[in-house]
């Protein structure tokens, strides 16, 4: 069962220091540093006021997060906060002790000894066990959530992989038999570390590194008595340590260009990594202050008792500038059109860990980029209306981190364009043209050579008050045949083998949609703003023949968005995220529950079941389908 918190006592304190506390675990929260020792816990900025909290039980381990803190407090169990402010929100108790925590987005994951690891979700108030495994009687005392997967390490050497989808491995870490082993999360992948060795799991090399490592995140470990070391480099090659510390550091965490370290009798220090290496710079420490005063007890929680079912779970996020309006992804790299502040590049490698890696985002001529769709390894981005250079931007994505501008089609009028869709040789273009945007276009270039592209056709019926919303080309046609909703009318199959004056195969009455995608015998409609069902299927026979597989309402309104792989369907729309098996097309089924994200403009479906959401005004969320079942 949940407890409530009879352990917690908060304050925000600005008084005389405590010169006797030893800080052995930090992590962040927001742009607040946060460290523990003892049964404190201390939250803040060097230049800031400072939140204290006393626990029940002993800081073995900290976790953080934009909204969520964890503090695995041995025999008081495990502590989670919201943060940045820290409310106190439950105990997870243990039927051993709560030695490690990590956290990735909305998922918790707690090493307790003999009891084993312990996976829960936190979407929700309340924590949600998701998993629970124990481990032929080893004792578990570090755990970490990375790719997607759940790593413990266990205090005989031994070193555990719980994949998503119930798959599992294990190493073997030798070293000194008095140390217990710890996980790192280096820039050569996971490492399991004992005493001075590393065994980096990906490769498995063995390492050896002047210090007892303690733990570390990137290129940063922390070595106890030796301070603060530099290792490795990307190629797992040990680099001469350099220590800067001169107390011992015993746990580090990376934010940005900071490096928060739990540095014993030093307190929590804050460091400055210069952007060109060299040795960090210290801003700064934090200590308590003071007595603290009662807070208000949490919400009680049972994540325990119930029945679990599959649900949809943030694993990462980033924040991005701009209004981010739509996303792809390819080879482990998100494209956000972030309209005013252009083509933002993230790495998304590690889905539990987005970073921001480039962008085009010129200050002089700025783009207004609203859709996106890739094309053999290019990006191309549809312009608003208001862009006064490009109806659409071309972008080679793989000459470096930062997008490239090749081409596009250079603007002469206004045309406001509502869909986006390539397939062969050929780039399709829905929407309207005058500043009412009342005479329907649906436009036509040749791609062969994408950096030019070419201009092969302009077709609508001319009517006032109309428009093409969106457009989908048949995946098995070459960019001949398309399927494309006339507003406010109907869907058209169209055989645009003359993309002047194309062939009408067939019609559907009142089929509008705000988004379309085709795959394989499918087309997948968002019919939100038509008052219709919360998503729509037509079976099609690749030679524009459409007919109704089935429509269903949604919990929560209708889709406007939506991304398809493998016949399961993402889509969002008023404010929420749904996830449906079209396994059967005649009865499309939802996988889990629906999250609400306010804000949620785009969506896109990877191969790996990562659903990537962007949302208005805030960056990039990043979701995966959980079956505690499994």
């Amino acid at each position: 069962m949940m407890s409530t918190l009879p352990i917690l006592a908060l304050a925000i304190l600005a008084a005389a220091e405590d010169p006797f506390w030893n800080c052995t675990s930090v992590t962040w929260s927001g742009d607040r540093a946060v460290g523990g020792g003892g049964d404190l816990v201390v939250a803040g900025t060097p230049e800031g006021p400072r939140i204290e909290m006393r626990i029940e039980g002993l800081v073995r381990d900290l976790a953080g997060g934009d909204r969520w803190v964890a503090v695995a407090g041995d025999w008081g169990g495990t502590h989670l906060l919201r943060g940045p402010d820290l409310e106190p929100v439950a105990t997870i108790p243990s039927e051993d002790a709560g030695l490690a925590v990590d956290l990735a987005g909305d998922l918790l994951a707690i090493a307790e000894g003999t009891a084993g690891v312990s996976f829960f979700a936190l979407d929700r108030d309340a924590p949600r066990l998701l998993r629970r495994e124990r481990l032929d009687g080893a004792e578990v005392v570090d755990v970490e959530i990375e790719g997607g997967a759940l790593w413990a390490a266990a205090s005989d050497g031994r070193v555990f992989r719980f994949g998503p989808q119930g798959d599992r491995s294990s190493w073997r870490i030798a070293g000194s038999p008095s140390l217990p082993p710890c996980l790192v999360a280096t820039e050569a992948g996971i490492a399991a570390c004992r005493g001075g060795r590393a065994l980096l799991l990906d490769s498995g090399e063995l390492v050896d590194v002047s210090g007892p490592i303690q733990g570390g995140e990137g290129p940063w470990l922390a070595a106890g008595p030796a301070g603060l070391l530099h290792w490795p480099d990307p190629s797992g090659r040990p680099r001469d340590p350099l220590a800067h510390d001169p107390h011992s550091v015993w746990d580090l965490e990376l934010r940005g260009d900071r490096i928060a370290t739990a540095s014993g009798g030093g307190g929590l220090l804050i460091w400055h990594t210069p952007e060109r290496g060299g040795a960090p710079r210290p801003l700064g420490s934090l200590r308590p202050v003071g007595h603290s005063r009662s807070s208000s007890p949490p919400v009680p929680a049972d994540p325990v008792s119930a029945p679990w079912g599959p649900m949809l779970v943030e694993i990462g996020s980033v924040a991005l500038p701009g209004n981010p309006v739509a996303v792809v992804v390819d080879e482990g790299r998100a494209y956000v059109a972030a309209q005013t502040r252009g083509l933002r590049a993230v790495d998304v490698s590690n889905p539990s860990r987005p970073t921001e890696i480039g962008a085009y985002d010129p200050v002089e001529t700025p783009a207004y980029l609203n859709d996106l769709v890739l094309h053999q390894g290019h990006v191309i981005a549809a312009c608003h209306a208001l862009d006064d250079w490009y109806y659409f931007r071309v972008f080679d994505v793989h000459a470096g981190p930062d997008p490239l501008f090749i081409g596009g089609e250079e603007s002469g009028s206004v045309f406001w364009i509502y869909g986006i869709d390539a397939g062969g040789d050929r780039l399709y273009l829905s929407g309207a043209t005058g500043y009412g945007g009342n005479n329907d276009v649906l436009w036509t270039f040749d791609i062969r050579e994408i950096a030019e592209p070419r201009s092969i056709g302009r077709y609508g019926f001319s009517a006032s008050g109309t428009y093409w919303q969106s457009v989908a080309v048949d995946p098995d046609t070459g960019g001949a045949l398309i399927y494309a909703v006339h507003s406010p009318w109907r869907l058209y199959g169209l055989d645009a083998t003359v993309p002047s004056d194309p062939l009408h195969v067939d019609e559907r009455w009142a089929a509008l949609a705000t988004d379309m995608e085709a795959e394989g015998d499918l087309l997948h409609q968002a019919p939100y703003f038509w008052s219709g069902p919360g998503y729509r299927v037509l079976a099609i026979d690749h030679t524009g023949n459409l007919d109704l597989e089935a429509e269903i309402d949604l919990p929560g309104g209708e889709m406007e968005r939506l991304a398809v792989h493998d016949r399961t369907v993402a889509g969002v729309g008023q404010d929420h995220l749904w996830l449906l098996s079209v396994t059967d097309p005649e009865a499309p089924q939802l996988l889990a529950d629906p999250v609400s994200i306010p804000g949620a403009s785009d969506v896109f479906l990877d191969s790996d079941g990562y659903i990537y959401v962007t949302v208005a005004e805030e960056g990039l969320r990043i979701f995966r389908l959980i079956d505690p079942r499994r």
